[in-house]
């Protein structure tokens, strides 16, 4: 395995996965606005059309790159990264209300510090019937 270092780079790579048939269209070397809008430029005006609804890791490149060739599409942030930076945020909020009303970090026995991770645990009740997730995390692209 190749690691990062002064003689190997690390090499960035988005993939394009259309989420209802469950397949990859393809991956392009590259994560911002210029590698997402090449590949979407690709594609006819009415296969861009076609796309109501794009999920995608919240990288301001990715926002950018297909607001630049589907300005009318719904964009959301995908659900690993949406959990993710909502657990963050509850955790730096739990961490803050732990320091100020006990003076001290959380420690095993304190209610507060059993809360961490509360989201992730809680992934198996987030799903529909049919198991897709029905948590999705919109984002107002202005």
């Amino acid at each position: 395995m190749l690691s990062a270092n002064g003689e190997h780079h690390t090499e960035y790579v988005t993939c394009f996965v259309d989420v209802k048939r469950g397949c990859l269209l393809d991956i392009v070397r590259g994560r911002n606005a210029d590698d997402v809008g090449y590949w979407l430029s690709q594609g006819s005006p009415a296969w861009r059309q076609a796309i109501d609804a794009v999920a995608i890791d919240p990288h301001r490149g990715y926002l950018k790159g297909i607001l630049a060739y589907l300005p009318d599409t719904t964009v959301t942030v995908d659900c690993f990264h949406g959990i993710k930076l909502a657990n963050s945020m509850v955790d730096d909020i739990r961490r803050r209300v732990q320091q100020e009303s006990l003076g001290h970090r959380g420690r095993r026995e304190d209610p507060l510090f059993k809360t961490r991770r509360l989201m992730t645990r809680a992934g198996s009740d987030c799903l529909t019937a049919n198991g897709t997730s029905c948590s999705v995390l919109s984002m107002r692209a202005t």
